[in-house]
């Protein structure tokens, strides 16, 4: 079982170790669909400086966020020498080479001081941080990628000197510099101090997501920069990039170009070009985070239509056409094609094993009212059950990129819960995203049928009522479900 990101269109919020670390955002935007979609990004840059300032006076109280899963602090006090050094075994591990750099920038950064009294003078300096990796990171010729289920775990020990990180991963060691950042802080008198200790972290759930909305809300890519950065301060692993939706098509595709020629808010300003998708990936493989790409059908797929109206079900009334368009006609060679050729481009250009394919939402009037779509269910035998004709289509959907060249690893789909709830059950690599409330008996029932299972049902931030309602965030714990963990 799994701790996921909230499901679009909704604020952000952080699941992460222990604990859970929300930011309430509101994000403005002035836009005419498919047309034009300006974003007003201040909120953004005061949402990352507000991680900061978070992480950084919660790390002078040795709160960390997350919380560690063992730590246990002495009386010692040692100053950081402004002379440190970082050793480590890997001399070929980019990866780590790059979170040196950046734990090195912050380190000497000229932050205010700790407006405190230095509780006490510092027995020893320590000069050197030293990382011990067992598990070879070697890069020279071929890039390391985050994994669904990599290990994470990590140890420190701080002591006369040295500080000491020992993991098995380059994932691990990525989490343990960013914990020895919020155990540091700068007094008045320009020391930087460490009191002696000793820690024993791992993630609680190994999916810590985060979700961006593209299609509604583009985002520049400097932006999303500034989300990885938040979220590798506080260790979540996976963003969950819903890329598209009914809004905008904003993937610029190699193979179907249309896409986003006719789905975009402009085909120029508003798309993420091949290069754009390569830097994202780069950016957050360097911080140990997978991205999850989610292309959401067969519904929330106008923007698609645009530039391939016969992927679409046409709407009829009293037998004629109106001209409007519902779900992915699921009942063509023609979309199955498409989509082949599609997501054979997504599973090379994404490296992540998790693919997420939607399922939600799917409205069956066009499919109730389209003659094509009745005559097939009746040669298939399916009566007038819509629920059995989303299933259907599920089913081709996930075999199809199932079989897909694997290019180096196997494909896990993720699908809403309403994929599950309408009698999917054909494949148990399958994960099923629950975002609904009443979580804890549909987790208890998915994960009966035998399922992993993602949450993101409690964290829904725009969903506010009267009175205090921000405990209720902190209070869900996505295992308290009567059920299989």
């Amino acid at each position: 079982m799994d701790c996921a990101s909230a499901h679009p269109p909704m604020n952000l919020y952080v699941c992460t170790g222990q604990s859970t670390f929300w930011i309430d955002m509101q994000i403005m935007f002035s836009c005419v669909v498919h047309k034009q979609c300006t974003p007003i990004n201040e909120k953004f840059d005061k949402m990352i400086l507000d991680c900061g300032i978070l992480v950084f006076f919660v790390g002078l109280t040795l709160g960390l966020v997350p919380k560690p899963f063992h730590h246990e602090i002495r009386s010692q006090l040692y100053d950081l020498s402004d002379q440190l050094i970082i050793t480590h075994n890997n001399s070929r591990c980019f990866i780590l080479q790059e979170a040196i750099k950046r734990f090195m920038e912050r380190f000497r950064d000229r932050q205010p001081p700790l407006q405190i009294t230095q509780p006490q003078t510092p027995t020893g300096t320590i000069l050197m941080i030293e990382i011990e990796i067992t598990q070879k990171c070697d890069e020279l010729s071929q890039k390391l990628w985050p994994e669904h289920e990599m290990n994470e775990q990590y140890s420190i020990y701080v002591k006369t000197k040295t500080v000491a990180i020992q993991t098995e991963t380059v994932w691990g060691a990525l989490h343990g510099l960013e914990t020895i950042s919020q155990l540091f802080y700068r007094t008045k008198q320009n020391l930087r101090l460490i009191q002696a200790q000793e820690l024993h972290d791992k993630p609680r759930f190994g999916h810590r997501g985060f979700l961006i909305d593209t299609s509604r809300h583009f985002l520049p890519v400097e932006t999303i920069y500034q989300f990885l950065d938040a979220m590798a301060m506080v260790k979540m692993n996976v963003l969950h990039w819903h890329i598209v939706d009914t809004q905008s098509f904003p993937y610029q595709s190699y193979t179907y170009p249309k896409l986003s020629d006719k789905g975009a808010y402009d085909p120029v300003a508003y798309v993420y070009t091949k290069i754009d998708v390569e830097r994202i990936l780069e950016y957050a493989r360097l911080r140990g985070i997978r991205v999850m790409p989610e292309f959401d059908t067969p519904d929330h797929v106008a923007s698609w239509g645009l530039g391939y109206p016969k992927l679409l079900t046409e709407c009829y009334k009293e037998g004629k056409p109106t001209g409007v368009y519902g779900p992915i006609i699921p009942v063509r060679t023609y979309t199955y094609e498409f989509l082949i050729r599609l997501f054979e481009e997504v599973t090379k250009v994404f490296p992540n094993k998790l693919i997420h394919l939607g399922g939600d939402e799917v409205e069956f009037d066009c499919w109730q009212s389209n003659p094509e779509v009745l005559q097939f269910m009746d040669q298939m035998g399916m009566g007038r059950n819509f629920s059995l004709l989303q299933s259907y289509y599920t089913e081709q959907l996930i075999k199809l990129v199932k079989r897909l060249p694997p290019n180096g690893r196997s494909v896990i789909p993720v699908v809403w819960q309403e994929v599950f709830e309408n009698g999917f059950r054909s494949d148990e690599d399958t994960i099923i995203h629950v975002w609904k409330s009443g979580w804890p008996s549909m987790m208890k029932r998915i994960t009966k049928a035998g399922f992993r299972v993602l949450l993101s049902s409690c964290w829904y931030l725009d969903q506010i009522s009267y009175g205090v309602d921000w405990p209720a965030y902190y209070s869900c714990d996505p295992t308290h479900f009567n059920g299989k963990f």
